[in-house]
């Protein structure tokens, strides 16, 4: 008879192991990224992007690789690419009511 017990334990300690992994690997990832965005050529960083770099991740010292890229690249069209990349991190403010505007919350 098998221990269901033991296999459901086998199956969690994969499952961490495997989240660890694929953490371990998610941060060399940046790491090779924001060092990338540090020295390399805006083609570099283009073709990184082209293949999946994250350019939302944070460095080791919680930086963004535009923050890397302005603060040690002289290239400024790496800050173009990486600038043209980077999601809105929160959609724009509406547009203030107008008065006399139907939809205006204050009446």
């Amino acid at each position: 008879m098998i221990d269901e017990g033991a296999h459901v334990s086998k199956g969690l300690v994969a499952a961490v192991v495997f989240s660890v992994f694929v953490a371990s690997w998610a941060s060399a990832q940046a790491a090779d990224f924001s060092e990338l965005v540090r020295t390399g050529s805006a083609q570099q960083v283009q073709a990184a992007i082209a293949q999946g770099a994250d350019v939302k991740a944070l460095d080791a010292n919680r930086q963004s690789s535009l923050h890397v890229a302005a603060q040690y690249n002289k290239d400024p069209a790496v800050i173009a690419v990486l600038a043209k990349h980077r999601p809105l991190t929160s959609p724009p403010p509406p547009e203030p009511a107008r008065a006399g505007d139907s939809n205006s919350r204050w009446r």
